[in-house]
């Protein structure tokens, strides 16, 4: 805009006013043009309800046509992704490399030896929650039994 404005193409508001509402009258004309052939050329609602794009009841919002094709779109959207994913993975060697896959070396249990330690600390974890909702459960019972 600044640049046209340097270059004497277009003038400040202030110094041709009248050019200006000339310019915002073309545009309000050109979008007013640009709606009503949008709105001319809109298929009748008779064709929509034929081919199943509306509903001839007003409870339900989606049309089943619109339902699928919305279904098949996520799918498709999914399966993109999933294959975007599948070719960018690290390799194999570089997971064992950083512990996070057992190498045909070192196997421990199946899993990496940086898996390990975490899943035996999350075990006795889970084991001591279950211990203690036992003996609470138990508490509670011996506590109603008077």
């Amino acid at each position: 805009m600044e640049y046209l404005l340097s270059l004497n193409i277009i003038f400040p508001p202030h110094l041709a006013p009248s050019l200006h509402a000339t310019a915002r009258s073309l545009d309000f004309q050109r979008r007013l043009h640009s709606i009503s052939q949008k709105f001319h050329l809109r298929p009748s609602q008779s064709s929509l309800l034929s081919n199943h794009i509306l509903l001839h009841s007003p409870d339900s919002a989606i049309s089943p046509r619109l339902h699928a094709a919305h279904r098949t779109l996520e799918f498709s959207h999914l399966r993109e992704e999933l294959s975007h994913r599948l070719e960018n993975r690290p390799e194999v060697g570089l997971l064992a490399d950083l512990n996070i896959l057992p190498s045909a070396l070192q196997k421990n249990h199946g899993l990496a030896c940086g898996l390990l330690p975490t899943m035996q600390v999350l075990t006795f974890k889970i084991s001591k929650c279950q211990m203690e909702a036992k003996l609470g459960h138990q508490q509670r019972t011996t506590f109603y039994s008077f």
